[in-house]
């Protein structure tokens, strides 16, 4: 999917500004994990919402979450039970980060047009020819949030020097993504798009 280097930026300077609120990051014994939690109070604190969330009972092929926004600025947070605990925290990062940096002309009460414009990308891709060339707004949307959901959870400064001890065989994406609590096929999606990430530092 081609996206412009200034919606990157602007997310990135969103992510900072969150980990700021966040006194950085939280770390945790033994571990460098983000809290969920704190993240949740931060984004309603900066944006003045109240935010709701909620597992719940659901079998889908496509859709792990998904999130609700209302007017008097309250949204809920909807994360599938059946998923890992990993992939679950994954999920909920994402869909919180679109409060943060989706715009107002990105809210959508069309959900299935959502997944289906997704499914089109991810097919597309799968068929390895790069994905959508010009994407819509919710396209670029979800590719947005899910950046922003992999650099709060995988700080970039770790990426260059993990993805080269995993190349030379001293770690494992399934240990770097357990020390950081997000699931290993997350660390080798931001290994897989270092151009990308390596605009956080710019923003």
């Amino acid at each position: 999917m081609l996206i412009q280097t200034d919606d990157f930026l602007r997310t990135f300077k969103k992510v900072k500004a969150v980990q700021g609120h966040m006194g950085l990051y939280h770390v945790g014994e033994g571990s460098h994990s983000l809290s969920v939690d704190t993240l949740r109070s931060s984004i309603a604190d900066m944006y003045e919402l109240k935010i709701e969330m909620y597992e719940v009972a659901a079998t889908a092929m496509h859709v792990e979450g998904m999130i609700e926004r209302y007017a008097d600025g309250r949204a809920v947070i909807l994360v599938r039970a059946d998923l890992g605990d990993d992939q679950k925290r994954f999920v909920a990062v994402k869909e919180l980060c679109h409060l943060m940096v989706d715009e107002k002309d990105d809210w959508s009460a069309v959900g299935v047009e959502t997944i289906r414009l997704m499914k089109v990308e991810f097919d597309m891709t799968k068929a390895g020819n790069g994905g959508v060339e010009n994407p819509c707004r919710p396209q670029v949307s979800e590719y947005l949030g899910w950046t922003a959901a992999i650099a709060l959870m995988y700080p970039c400064e770790f990426h260059e020097a993990d993805n080269a001890k995993v190349d030379q065989g001293g770690s494992t994406l399934s240990k770097i993504g357990l020390f950081h609590g997000i699931p290993a096929l997350q660390i080798e999606n931001a290994f897989n798009h270092p151009d990308v990430f390596a605009l956080f530092k710019d923003a």
